[in-house]
């Protein structure tokens, strides 16, 4: 009776177990991953994970300047305020430790981000889409001019980037 149908390397690069690298030079080779080896490759597999954020705050605090800024690496500038939501990932590369928006062979986390506009029409659905996230993100700005001015100076219609301060409020949600 013959026995299970034997596995190629190729077919386990295929499968994401092995490198497509490793594949060639195992199959240039004629060798073949056992049966224990591809059990232990797939127990090493990464989990791929996916943690939802929702960022909120007022309007023209710079919550969506800041999301621009970390998919593009540097400020942004003139970015138009959100009307409704936008949603955006970043994900994490294992190699090489750094955040990136597109996912790659070695990204095992992404962060889901869903940027929530900051109008009273918008504020009413916070509380539902905090209850299905893993984490809140709330923006705010620094000292306010309007609120607090300082004797010699003019109040500025927009905080400036070195006024903006992010604050982070995890919420956990055990399966």
């Amino acid at each position: 009776m013959p026995g299970p149908p034997a596995v190629t390397a190729n077919d386990a690069a295929a499968a994401g177990l092995l490198p497509p690298e490793q594949a060639e030079a195992m199959s240039q080779k004629g060798v073949a991953p056992t049966a224990r080896q591809l059990e232990l490759l797939q127990l090493a597999r990464p989990v791929k994970r996916t943690c939802r954020a929702i960022v909120v705050g007022l309007d023209g605090v710079g919550k969506t300047s800041i999301l621009a800024a970390l998919r593009s690496g540097r400020a942004a500038e003139g970015v138009a305020p959100t009307q409704g939501c936008n949603k955006c990932a970043l994900h994490r590369d294992d190699v090489s430790g750094r955040w990136t928006p597109e996912s790659g062979d070695h990204a095992s986390f992404a962060l889901e981000l869903l940027d929530v506009g900051g109008g009273a029409g918008a504020r009413v659905y916070w509380p539902q889409l905090a209850v299905r996230s893993t984490a809140i993100l709330a923006v705010s700005t620094g000292p306010n001019p309007h609120l607090h001015p300082h004797p010699n100076s003019n109040p500025s219609p927009s905080p400036s980037p070195a006024q903006l301060t992010l604050a982070l409020a995890l919420t956990l949600t055990l399966p």
